[in-house]
């Protein structure tokens, strides 16, 4: 059965839901964009890289360390107050650091305390977010409506980074902090008008108890534990291929300029975001690695052949723009596959999580996910210091490759009936 995407939308609680998804993230991603731009303006370029650097991990970290914290309260206290409290909170932060601005106080110790705080209350809102979406849809849309939620978190960060190098040109940096901090203040409105079910089974053991329990119903549920390696795997690589390599290829194996990267850069969610308007459908844990093996596999073919058409070969025949034409759509394309991995898994994390877990279960997910990604930076750091980009995109797009081969060949070793299997083994 098909559902029309835009037609969840009349489903209140989703729409408000998404809708202060939307304007926070747009506020978010302005006001992320523009800091950057601000530090590499007041610092000298070695002081830059330096905080730049230092930004990128303070979030990581945050995230990481946050994740089970949040995870346990999310399943203890009200999801709705955490939804509204965590916005207000953030919004109160970006009105103060405004302030400090304003009266040019800007001191890198504020900013980054203020990042600080984003961080930590947000990873308490992603838990709370992840935990909603199945108590106010129906499980036989959830797929329909995972998929509705990345078009819009990604047309938002598209949208976003795209008006903050025009808003940060015409204004001052207090300003966008201010848009930030109004950005929070109406999501929490939306969220108010929510109407999202109590968590009735909420434990009242106390918080290292949770804690336990969570970690115990993980470890005992094995499809979760191969989905969330599988993606723990994908995102060793991907983080990297895209924030480390990416800017290498374009510089030095093409020879093009920030332009163009500017214009690749945007080609991942874009992709995303034709990959999420394909009508997807709820699948069973049984089916899953099923329906995610050809994505696996064909997203490797993407990368394996970006590293191959920049082979001195193909530029000196077809030229450097034509070759960068393609690479754009080999990256759009990887961008479809990428969210046709995700949703899959996500909306199965929804339909098989018990509710009273669902909190922990994420809180523990988001930071395992996300401790691949600074893995992945300081491995492909250090090795691109040896192999070029080019290299690099076959190494990444064949490992990926042989993770999906691999998934194939066990599913179709799985299905051999039994009594052959029997007989080989006596042969």
């Amino acid at each position: 059965m098909k559902f029309n995407k835009l037609g969840l939308l009349k489903n209140r609680d989703i729409f408000y839901l998404l809708s202060g998804q939307l304007i926070s993230n747009l506020g978010t991603s302005i006001s992320g964009v523009a800091i950057i731009w601000y530090i590499m303006e007041v610092q000298s370029k070695s002081k830059a890289a330096i905080f730049v650097g230092v930004f990128w991990i303070l979030k990581l970290i945050t995230e990481i360390c946050a994740g089970p914290i949040s995870g346990v309260l999310v399943d203890k206290l009200d999801r709705k107050k955490i939804l509204i409290g965590t916005d207000i909170i953030r919004g109160f932060f970006a009105v103060a650091l405004t302030i400090c601005l304003y009266y040019d106080i800007n001191s890198f110790i504020l900013i980054f305390a203020y990042y600080f705080f984003n961080f930590l209350f947000g990873s308490f809102f992603n838990s709370a977010v992840s935990t909603v979406v199945p108590n106010v849809v129906s499980e036989d849309k959830l797929a329909q409506t995972n998929a509705l939620v990345e078009i819009i978190l990604q047309s938002s960060w598209l949208i976003g980074a795209a008006l903050s190098g025009f808003i940060y040109s015409k204004v001052p940096i207090f300003i966008i902090f201010a848009i930030d901090g109004s950005s929070y203040f109406i999501s929490a409105a939306y969220e108010y008008m929510i109407n999202i079910p109590k968590n009735n089974k909420a434990s009242k053991d106390s918080f290292l108890r949770n804690f336990v329990d969570g970690f115990n119903y993980l470890k005992n549920r094995k499809v979760l534990l191969k989905l969330m390696s599988i993606q723990f795997y994908l995102s060793f690589f991907l983080a990297s291929s895209v924030r480390i390599v990416m800017p290498l290829f374009i510089k030095f194996s093409l020879k093009l300029t920030s332009r163009e990267f500017g214009v690749m850069d945007t080609m991942l969610p874009i992709g995303n975001i034709v990959g999420a308007n394909m009508n997807y459908k709820n699948c069973s844990e049984k089916e899953i690695f099923k329906k995610i093996t050809f994505p696996i596999i064909a997203l490797g073919g993407c990368f394996i052949f970006i590293g191959i058409s920049a082979f001195d070969i193909f530029k000196r025949f077809f030229g450097i723009y034509i070759i960068y034409i393609f690479i754009c759509i080999f990256v759009v394309l990887a961008g479809m596959f990428i969210i046709s991995i995700t949703i899959p898994i996500n909306t199965v994390y929804q339909q098989i999580v018990d509710d009273e877990y669902r909190g922990r279960f994420y809180g523990f997910y988001n930071s395992f996910y996300r401790v691949s990604m600074p893995l992945g930076f300081v491995f492909f750091s250090q090795v691109s210091t040896i192999w070029s980009s080019t290299y690099l995109y076959l190494f990444i797009g064949s490992s990926i490759l042989l993770l999906g081969l691999c998934m194939h060949i066990k599913m179709n070793f799985n299905r051999l009936p039994r009594g052959i299997l029997i007989e080989n083994e006596n042969i």
